[in-house]
């Protein structure tokens, strides 16, 4: 993933946000929403209402279902 070995901030100088700028123009914007876009999942629990109702939510927010409410 791309905050596999990312150090956590435990100081108080500005190590981690020099380095940060130093990653600015690596223009990976897009993997990392596609990788963000991939655990995306419609919070079943969440809202409830007649099934109609909840496939109409569902798909105008345009979220995955998880695979144990699909096969319902």
């Amino acid at each position: 993933m791309w905050l596999q070995g990312a150090a956590i901030n435990r100081d108080r100088d500005l190590r981690l946000q020099y380095l940060a700028g130093m990653g600015m123009n690596l223009f990976q914007n897009d993997r990392i929403y596609a990788d963000l876009l991939a655990y995306r999942r419609f919070p079943e629990n969440l809202f409830f209402g007649s099934k109609e109702r909840l496939q109409a939510l569902w798909e105008a927010g345009g979220g995955r279902r998880s695979p144990e409410v699909e096969s319902r």
